[in-house]
This record gives structure tokens, sequence and C-alpha cells, in this order.
């Protein structure tokens, strides 16, 4: 009994090693990338969400050192190492979360989801295609024996002048991995998107700061959303102060039209 205990405790161990080793601080070498931002968003309010919806924070180097989102649902301080993101810390009263970026190639390959007395519960696994940009996105919940379950995975497929075209969204209901809905889009303007990573930003789940990834550099003019036997069409107009939008009108058309609007502020 006492040997197999031994075992066991042994086993355990070499499992923690390997988890620590796949898991190392890899952080970002030094470079000319930078992810200070070219273009400083201070807010977005959308009708209906709680306000503002993300709000940033900058330095005197044009870097973020604070995201807020959902009127302060969760509230993140961003730490840099080579002008990197490396961790981000959410500090609310019932969440002191840390995000731990990990690197690859100076890309971010994965990012650990810290609980304070826990340690390692979830990692976020980043793939990209041959021309750098986001093809999956994958989060995995680390079970007892510290394995990985894959819980939720987004896919990416991109136009040729490099806006995104669509992603699908993959999850386990309790049924294994199935596709749960898919968004088009198509018929982008000519000007920037100041922020286009809050579309992968679920309701309960961590915000994943992706300063070097751009999904959408232009704006959408249409989406269309395919939720099982359901679609619904919506189309985006814009009002510009020079290249940038400082309102976004959204119309959902059907039985049940729905239009709302977004404000962002610089």
């Amino acid at each position: 009994m006492r040997h197999g205990c031994m075992k066991k405790y042994c086993y355990l161990a070499l499992l923690a090693f390997l988890a620590m080793a796949c898991h190392k601080d890899t952080r970002p070498v030094q470079s000319d990338k930078t992810d200070a931002r070219l273009v400083q968003l201070k807010s977005v309010v959308t009708q209906g969400m709680p306000s503002p919806y993300f709000s940033y924070t900058y330095d005197k180097n044009n870097f973020v050192t604070q995201i807020q989102h959902a009127a302060g649902l969760f509230q993140y301080e961003v730490q840099y190492h080579n002008n990197r993101v490396v961790k981000m810390f959410n500090n609310t009263l019932f969440n002191k979360d840390t995000l731990v970026y990990h690197y690859s190639n100076n890309q971010v390959s994965s990012i650990d989801l810290v609980e304070p007395g826990t340690g390692i519960t979830k990692v976020v696994e980043l793939v990209y295609n041959s021309s750098h940009q986001l093809e999956e996105l994958k989060w995995k919940k680390r079970n007892a024996n510290l394995s990985l379950t894959l819980i939720r995975k987004l896919t990416f497929r991109y136009h040729d002048d490099g806006n995104l075209a669509e992603y699908q969204d993959h999850r386990d209901l309790g049924r294994g991995m199935e596709l749960v809905q898919t968004h088009y889009f198509d018929a982008y303007d000519d000007k920037l998107n100041p922020e286009s990573n809050h579309l992968i930003k679920d309701v309960f789940e961590h915000f994943i700061f992706l300063p070097q990834v751009q999904l959408q550099k232009n704006n959408p003019l249409r989406e269309r959303i395919k939720l099982n036997e359901n679609e619904w069409l919506i189309t985006c107009s814009y009002t510009y102060d020079e290249n940038l939008p400082v309102t976004k009108t959204v119309s959902r058309g059907g039985e049940q039209a729905v239009t709302t609007s977004t404000t962002f502020a610089y």
C-alpha cells in the first residue's frame, strides 16, 4: 500500500514537472516589435451594455497600462517586458486572477489563467497561419491530474486584404466540441479599426488583450450570423473623425428588428 502511494506521488510530481517545463516563462525577446498603440482608444460605450463597455489608460509612451471592461466588472493592470505584454492582473473585489503570456518566435503562443491559491486553471493557446495572422484561439481547462481539456475554440479565415472574412465558435456544451455559431464579415470601409479584438470577448471570460493581432484592419459594413438553423443579417454604418470611427450604428433585420449604437472616444 505504501509502495503504491509512493508511485502515485512520484507520478503526480512528474506531471507537475512536465507542466512547469511546458509552461516556463518564455518571455518576448528584444526586437523592433512594440505593443505601444498608434491609436489611443480611450473608451467604448455601447447601448444596452454596462458603461463604459471598454476603457483604456495609457502611459506617456502610448502603452496601455489599465483596461476596464463592463463598467469595472474586469479591471486589468498590464505589465510589459521588452515592450510586449507579459502579464495582466485583474484587480476586482471578487477576482484576482492573473493572465501570464508566453511567446514563441516573438508571437504570443499561450496565456495561462492563474487563480490565487489554486494555480493555473485554464490555458489559452494561439495558432497562426503562414502570414502571421491568428488562425485558432483555443481555451483549455486544467484538470486535477494536470491534463488539459478543450472547452472552446475559435477559428478565423481572412479576405485577401487581411480583413476577417469569418470566424467559427466551437464549444463543449456537454456533448463534446460542436459548432455553435459562425460570423461572416464583408463590405469593409477604408478607415482604421481602433480595436477589432473586442469581438472575441465572451461575457464572463477574461479579455484576451493582443496588441499585435489585428483581426479587422478596417470596419465591416455587413455581418451575417449563423446560429444553428437561424441567420441574422446585420448592417453597420459609421461616422468618422478623419480616419477613425466615432460612432457605429448596428441594425439587425428580421421580425424583431434591433438597432444599437456604439461611441468611440480617443
